[in-house]
């Protein structure tokens, strides 16, 4: 539980990261955000992470009040989903993201797919927003991104009437949406595959430029 005994500071700082201050923490947060997940699928997001470790993460969330677990129906299993107090956190990691991507890449790994979503949010350039509805595929992932004016809305699951669709591995989705291959490149190669409105997709992959780093 949350208590400012931890750091022996009562700012509202150090109560926060009493909650979500341990290795981990916000990174699940981060992997339930758009959605709930099983167990399997938000240890499948954090890379590293060991199963005793999760598990003891998402009960602490749990008694924090940030995460609690439910049945899903269709699926007759336990999921984990983020109460209105986890979601709440939202802002706070779009800035920390964005704060965050202006530091050096040391990683060779994939972004998870909920990392990615996250991704469109954090670097999203409302100066060249082109309205429309963009369905996103990874192998068994998808998402829709909802431009409109100048606000993203990201979900989980794919909207069957968007404008446009893009399949292809991360990877490739990585790339073509942060500017660094284009659509048509993809394609040719086999690594994507575009259905919908070939202009709204250009568009999409020029709504996302990567900062600088420092």
């Amino acid at each position: 539980m949350a208590s400012e005994a931890r750091y022996d500071d009562p700012c509202g700082i150090a109560r926060a990261m009493g909650v979500i201050g341990d290795r981990w923490a916000v990174l699940v947060i981060r992997e339930l955000m758009f959605g709930p997940r099983r167990f399997a699928q938000v240890r499948a997001g954090l890379q590293g992470i060991s199963p005793n470790v999760l598990s003891q993460r998402l009960r602490d969330l749990e008694k924090s009040g940030v995460v609690h677990r439910v049945e899903h129906a269709s699926l007759g299993v336990s999921v984990y989903d983020l109460t209105d107090r986890g979601r709440a956190i939202e802002p706070v990691l779009i800035e920390l993201g964005r704060w965050g991507s202006r530091e050096q890449m040391t990683s060779q790994n994939d972004l998870s797919f909920s990392a990615m979503m996250f991704a469109y949010k954090t670097v999203f350039d409302r100066s060249r927003a082109s309205d429309g509805t963009y369905g996103i595929r990874v192998g068994s992932d998808t998402a829709t991104v909802t431009i409109a004016g100048e606000r993203i809305d990201v979900r989980r699951g794919l909207d069957e009437a968007a404008d446009v669709v893009l399949d292809a591995d991360m990877s490739t989705l990585r790339d073509i949406s942060f500017g660094r291959e284009s659509i048509t490149s993809a394609s040719r190669a086999g690594r994507l595959r575009m259905t919908g409105d070939h202009g709204l997709a250009t568009a999409f992959t020029r709504m996302f430029p990567v900062p600088r780093p420092r």
